[in-house]
């Protein structure tokens, strides 16, 4: 096998055109790029994806014992080098940790990145395609998921939804918002306004990609939730853990904490950040008032790098919402015809779910197939089944995972993947509050 892929990560020019240099055919390897830190590397990886890099430990913006971390966790099968001049067996020992497969000393010793390249791609080897091919498909998987979540965020921060509008966001984006206590923040970066003059498309770029990698570190499924805005830079956070919501301090020290992370990135930011702190409120669908209350408390600090908090206000209510699907349900009982078709068109769309329950399914794509707006569907589901078209892809996919427990040889976040959930934690939620069960208390009482 051959046609390995690898990348060099170094802040060195003389050390990056020294290793271009270097032959790697004669390994089945491509030198496919050059970087001169890991977080411009990484950026590249997501997009581009490779077999092997080598990187240097010491390096700005993000260092290679960091980038060997990230790579780890996320794509396992990537084999990592590591570079230093310092020969210090701490480093040694983090690199250990981190899935990287040798440790080189500058200066380099040629013979020696040989035999750890023969090293590197007999490991390659030995990964079935099968394996390979699983792993390309959670990445795409993982990069829908991300993206559904994303727009989902969006429309959450700027437009009152109807609760099961809120409830197939959720599941889309693998989002839980069942703590009954919500609040919105958003970092602004101060000095961003004119970056059309200020930033190349590659730097701006590289900006969005560096804020939502250190908040997604550092606080998705931790504290909550969060989207970038990639015209503004504006970083929109939804705060839902009930630890650290007002009035305890706990949401101040963990947004303060994060503004010190965002701090590494100074130099390329090249601009101070400020944090808005909305209202707090009780009810999911007052969380676009929370949104306009933290984007109120920046406009009315003109301060820069400054935390400005919003005095607390109560929501209200959205009875256009209510009576937009009364006046549905009227049109609907009043066609002649309407309930035997409604029927049909769902047993459709229940097919059609069976059929793709294991892939990112949204309401729209349903919608798609049965050829109606996804607004129609979503009341005519409730109207004929009696519950949201989020409930029976949930049935669907938990009655799938079941049969799956059953069988020890697949691990649970495994089983998970294959029924549709990219995030184990989420799949392990789900499961709980549907049977009353974690997948691990499940299985154990199948076994037993």
């Amino acid at each position: 096998m051959s046609g390995y892929k690898l990348v060099i990560v170094d802040d060195e020019p003389e050390i990056r055109e020294g290793l271009q240099m270097f032959d790697f055919s004669p390994f089945g390897i491509e030198c496919s790029g050059s970087f001169g830190n890991g977080l411009v590397a990484y950026q590249s990886i997501l997009k581009n994806p490779v077999d092997i890099v080598i990187t240097d430990i010491r390096m700005p913006l993000m260092d290679g014992l960091e980038l060997a971390g990230l790579l780890y966790r996320q794509f396992a099968f990537i084999k990592t080098i590591i570079l230093s001049g310092y020969d210090d067996f701490q480093y040694a020992k983090q690199c250990l940790r981190t899935g990287v497969i040798d440790y080189l000393l500058k200066p380099l010793d040629f013979d020696e990145l040989a035999a750890t390249l023969e090293k590197a791609v007999q490991s390659l080897n030995e990964q079935k395609q099968t394996v390979l091919r699983t792993t390309i498909l959670e990445r795409k998987a993982k990069l829908s998921a991300k993206l559904l979540r994303r727009n989902f965020l969006k429309e959450l921060m700027h437009r009152a939804l109807t609760p099961d509008e809120i409830e197939e966001g959720c599941s889309a984006g693998e989002m839980l918002l069942d703590s009954g206590i919500y609040t919105v923040c958003v970092f602004r970066p101060d000095s961003l306004m004119d970056r059309a003059f200020a930033y190349s498309a590659k730097d701006w770029n590289l900006i969005v990609f560096a804020i939502d990698n250190i908040v997604t570190e550092m606080w998705d499924d931790k504290f909550g939730y969060h989207f970038v805005d990639t015209e503004t830079g504006n970083c929109y956070i939804l705060a839902v853990s009930p630890d650290i919501q007002p009035p305890h301090d706990g949401l101040t020290n963990a947004l303060l904490d994060l503004k010190q992370a965002l701090s590494r990135f100074r130099g390329l930011l090249r601009t101070t950040v400020s944090i808005g702190i909305g209202t707090t409120v009780r009810d999911a669908a007052d969380i676009p008032l929370s949104c306009r209350h933290a984007l109120a408390s920046l406009a009315a600090n003109g301060s820069p790098d400054t935390v400005a908090s919003y005095a607390d206000m109560c929501g209200s209510p959205h009875p256009t919402l209510r009576s937009d699907a009364a006046a549905l349900s009227e049109a609907f009982t009043k066609q002649d015809g309407a309930v035997e078709s409604g029927r049909l068109m769902i047993e459709e769309a229940k097919k059609y779910i069976r059929e793709n329950y294991e892939r990112s399914l949204t309401l729209r794509d349903v919608a798609d197939h049965v050829h109606v707006n996804p607004s129609y569907l979503s009341f005519l589901f409730k109207k004929v089944t009696g519950n949201n078209y989020i409930h029976y892809l949930t049935y669907c996919r938990l009655h799938k995972a079941k049969q799956l427990l059953a069988d020890p040889q697949h691990k649970v976040y495994e089983v998970g993947e294959m029924v549709g959930y990219e995030n184990p934690r989420y799949f392990s939620e789900i499961f709980k509050r549907y049977t009353g069960r974690t997948p691990q208390e499940f299985r154990n009482g199948i076994i037993k």
